[in-house]
């Protein structure tokens, strides 16, 4: 009777992936008529609260004490390829996403998924920005990833945002 389940769910499987084929993204090189400049910025945090039974204010000690921000913006330059995903974070995506997703058996085989440290983009740290004189402005986009996201998740959007001329933060 399993088997009977399992094939029938294998079956529907493969039915869905040919009336719902995956999207595919146009490579970030045809994106846009810029390359991309990243600068990873640590701007530093204090957590504080108020007490509301005392007057003052307490720190809370925190394990990270700055907040990583990503600018990417237009560049001439020529691009390298940067990790999708840094090498500390994309271990670290694997094992949660094992450990949310999988059932219990598979949880232990995070490199399953490892693929996502494998992706590279184009892009390049500390380029020149794409300006023409130093009055010149470009517009800026301020990209928030949400709750329990990462702006590394995202990289393809504000990548494909750079190329076509915006600073993306």
């Amino acid at each position: 009777k399993l088997v009977v389940i399992s094939i029938c769910l294998m079956l529907l499987s493969v039915y869905l992936s040919i009336l719902f084929p995956a999207v595919e993204l146009a490579p970030l090189d045809s994106l846009g008529s810029f390359n991309v400049g990243i600068v990873d910025l640590h701007l530093p945090i204090q957590l504080q609260f108020t007490s509301p039974f005392e007057e003052t204010k307490h720190v809370t000690p925190s394990k990270q004490d700055h907040a990583t921000i990503r600018v990417l913006y237009p560049t001439f330059e020529k691009s390298d390829v940067v990790p999708y995903l840094r090498p500390h974070t994309s271990e670290v995506y694997c094992e949660e996403n094992m450990k949310h997703s999988a059932p219990p058996p598979l949880r232990p085989f995070s490199w399953m998924i490892h693929m996502w440290r494998l992706i590279q983009l184009p892009g390049k740290y500390h380029a020149q920005p794409a300006i023409s004189s130093p009055t010149q402005r470009l517009p800026i986009i301020f990209f928030s990833h949400g709750l329990g996201g990462s702006a590394e998740m995202y990289a393809y959007q504000t990548h494909a945002l750079a190329s076509n001329g915006y600073v993306v933060v």
